[in-house]
Formats: C-alpha cells, structure tokens, sequence
C-alpha cells in the first residue's frame, strides 16, 4: 500500500508541477506582450492542465476555475491592448 501512495503521490506532484509551470508560462507572455496568437496557444495548454488537476482531485474545483478565469481575463486585456 505505501508502494501505491508513493506512486500516486509521485503522478500528482507531476501534474501539479506541469499546471503550475503551464500558468507561470502564461503569466509570462501577457507581461511580456507577447504576439496573440502565441498567447492563446499558452492559454490553451495551461487551461487543459488545469482542467486535468480539477478532475484528478489534485485541485478544487473552484481552485482550477479561479485559475482559468484570471488567466482568461489577462489573456483578453492583452489581446485587446
């Protein structure tokens, strides 16, 4: 059994790393006024990781969606600046 913890500890340790490597990448991009296209092709891959962590339990629902609404709405002041 602690074999299994382990390992399981180990998978969400990675997914949560990849979300949070994901947004800060993100993050980045709007502050460095990034091209839009590039911006969204990072929202993408940081909202699909975030939506993977929801459904694996590693974060609350609301956590994830919190995470998705701000990024969203940094990436559409960007786009629109």
């Amino acid at each position: 059994m602690h074999v299994r913890r382990t390992r399981q500890r180990r998978q969400n340790v990675v997914l949560k790393s990849t979300m949070q490597t994901r947004i800060k990448r993100t993050r980045r991009l709007v502050q460095a006024k990034a091209d839009p296209e590039e911006l969204q092709t990072s929202y993408k891959l940081a909202s699909s990781a975030v939506d993977k962590a929801a459904k694996k339990g590693i974060d609350h629902k609301a956590t994830s969606a919190r995470y998705k609404k701000r990024l969203a709405a940094a990436v559409k002041k960007r786009a629109n600046d």
